[in-house]
């Protein structure tokens, strides 16, 4: 894909995330009418008053649900566009990890997020999304490692002016992992990718991110 296929995608994503947003505006709204109609009518009896209450609830939960994919799409689209030249590293950190939960979850695999106590925040670039894509990369060969009932933990902490986001793996075995494929992606991107053994045991990946240009956060 070239750079202006890459921008024409990430202004046509970003254009349709925001038009999903409306549409589950309006499902929220029409919801929110039905259940203000069926507490001013006293006809309807209590057991069907129970029922439609209990769908009413869970349209309003899958509407969060999509809400916030729709969120995590608008802000990956804007960066595909070049909306976004940094970006904090724990909305990088959250944003890797929501789009592998699913992939987690399918294995049994806990996926947590823990920042390192009392770090500074730190924002990473120049381009946010591939760097997202980068810890999905990682994420995914993590899972491959993990036994079903394991766990990974995702700990964001500055370095520099950039950011290290250390992957700790427990119920698997990481120390095999090749990581070539990783480095070169991460190359790419003024990233490095490295193995760690925590000395408590287990096996942790490494990644560097690069600072974003300008001033950092205090």
């Amino acid at each position: 894909m070239t750079a202006a296929e890459q921008v024409l995608c990430g202004r046509i994503g970003a254009g349709l995330t925001h038009e999903l947003k409306n549409v589950l505006a309006i499902v929220r709204e029409s919801a929110g009418l039905i259940q203000d109609i069926l507490e001013l009518e006293k006809s309807v009896p209590e057991e069907r008053r129970k029922r439609v209450m209990r769908a009413l609830a869970a349209i309003d939960a899958q509407v969060g649900r999509g809400e916030e994919m729709a969120d995590r799409l608008n802000a990956f689209a804007h960066e595909l566009a070049g909306d976004v030249s940094g970006r904090d590293v724990g909305e990088v950190v959250e944003a890797a990890a929501f789009l592998m939960r699913r992939a987690a979850r399918s294995k049994r695999v806990a996926l947590e997020i823990r920042p390192a106590a009392g770090a500074r925040r730190a924002r990473v670039g120049p381009r946010p999304d591939r760097l997202v894509l980068l810890l999905c990369a990682c994420l995914e060969r993590c899972l491959g490692l993990v036994q079903e009932g394991g766990s990974i933990l995702l700990a964001p902490e500055t370095s520099g002016q950039g950011a290290v986001v250390r992957l700790s793996l427990a119920g698997g075995e990481g120390a095999a992992a090749r990581l070539d494929d990783l480095q070169a992606l991460g190359s790419e991107l003024g990233c490095a990718v490295t193995r760690e053994t925590p000395p408590g045991g287990g096996a942790a990946l490494l990644v560097v991110l690069p600072a974003a240009a300008g001033p950092q956060p205090g």
